[in-house]
């Protein structure tokens, strides 16, 4: 039985399949706009205003109607949260009290919004590890083209930030000389973007380093096997000409230069690595809507 006065954080878990716990029990929302309106007040620390609100869940309501759609989700929201004082709300805006909740997206941006360096770069692993799949991965949302929109605008901004904590983590570890770790980076890396020939390269170098020649060979059989069956294309010429320096010196190492080229290869970080702020493109949307 939960009380009122209990400093227990409401706990959101939204990387992945969604989860609010509270206590170390799951709470059980059974009304699907609540629960995606609690999401979403999950994922900013800002305010979101009521005007925004009424554009994503209602874009084709009056606006009376949607005031009134609103005011009942947040009735509901009272009465399943085991503490009233989480939801805070004004005359124009709702958000969480950042005292009394935890979320796994705040957390992640704030840890991947810090630089990484070679003495320092636990947070990008932190980071990481708190990313266990897209943002609220195989939800179904309530039916509505803004919002879904809207999800999917912090699903790709939360999956390029992942891409670049793993592109900076294979440079990290390869200047410690730590391959095994690089290359950990760099698979996970390809398992999303599998079509990235400057990850994909220095994928071929850091297993040159361990002198894996073989497996060189079978992963860039692989890559361009799928290139073809799937684009239609080839590997780019840099993608080609990396791998034949290689094959020609199978005793390539990281201390013995391969190649000057290979060992100073830029990864081209994800587009977008920092899109716009939540609140910005909603500004725009609803800019555009008015």
């Amino acid at each position: 039985m939960y009380t009122e006065n209990t400093n227990q954080k409401l706990e959101f878990y939204l990387l992945g399949p969604p989860e609010i716990k509270f206590g170390g029990q799951v709470l059980d929302i059974p009304r699907r706009q609540v629960r995606t309106l609690l999401y979403l007040l999950a994922s900013d620390e800002r305010p979101i205003s009521y005007q925004t609100l009424h554009f994503l869940f209602w874009s084709d309501k009056p606006e009376k109607e949607c005031r009134r759609n609103l005011s009942h989700l947040f009735t509901h929201i009272r009465n399943c949260l085991p503490n009233k004082k989480i939801l805070l709300q004004n005359r124009n805006s709702a958000r969480l009290n950042s005292n009394l909740f935890y979320s796994d997206v705040l957390e992640f941006r704030n840890l991947s919004d810090r630089p990484g360096a070679e003495n320092d770069f636990a947070h990008l692993i932190q980071a990481n590890q708190l990313y266990q799949g897209p943002y609220l991965e195989g939800k179904y949302l309530p039916e509505s083209i803004e919002l879904e929109k809207y999800v999917e605008h912090i699903r790709l901004d939360l999956e390029a930030r992942y891409l670049t904590n793993l592109s900076d983590l294979i440079q990290i570890y390869k200047k410690l000389k730590k391959n095994p770790k690089a290359i950990e980076c760099a698979e996970a890396y390809l398992s999303i973007d599998s079509y990235n020939e400057d990850i994909f390269t220095e994928l071929l170098i850091l297993h040159s380093y361990l002198g894996n020649n073989s497996k060189i060979t079978q992963l860039y059989n692989d890559f361009s096997k799928e290139l073809q069956d799937q684009l239609c294309i080839k590997p780019s010429r840099k993608t080609r000409s990396i791998f034949e320096q290689i094959i020609a010196d199978p005793q390539g190492n990281q201390n013995a230069t391969i190649s000057p080229k290979l060992d100073t290869i830029e990864i081209n970080a994800p587009v977008d690595k920092y899109l716009l702020s939540n609140l910005q493109t909603l500004q725009k949307i609803t800019t555009s809507h008015n």
